[in-house]
């Protein structure tokens, strides 16, 4: 089984320009994204940022850190011009610490 696992991780690097040791499997997205929370360091003040509508698993991890830690969640509504790109850039600031995003909203 771990052979199978590994032979996974490399083909899906190839796909993305990575390398094996980038890639991960875990067994569902909010085991993942809570595993993520636990280990990326976030201080007082500090803001995390994710999309409005977000997928409920890339939420609540953050939210929990924010709150163990003082920061922040900053939510980015959707533009009305569908330009998420822009509204992800103009949240971005000093205090970001950590942005989540999905491949496709």
């Amino acid at each position: 089984m771990v052979e199978e696992g590994e032979t996974v991780r490399e083909l899906f690097a190839s796909l993305n320009c990575s390398i094996a040791a980038d890639i991960a499997i875990t067994p569902s997205t909010a085991y993942g994204i809570a595993t993520a929370a636990n280990n990326l360091p976030l201080s007082r003040g500090q803001n995390i940022v994710v999309l409005h509508e977000q997928f409920p698993s890339n939420v609540y991890a953050w939210r929990e850190l924010s709150k163990a830690n003082g920061g922040v969640v900053l939510v980015v509504e959707r533009p009305f011009n569908n330009d998420w790109t822009t509204a992800v850039l103009e949240t971005l600031n000093a205090q970001t610490a950590i942005v989540t995003l999905p491949q496709c909203h």
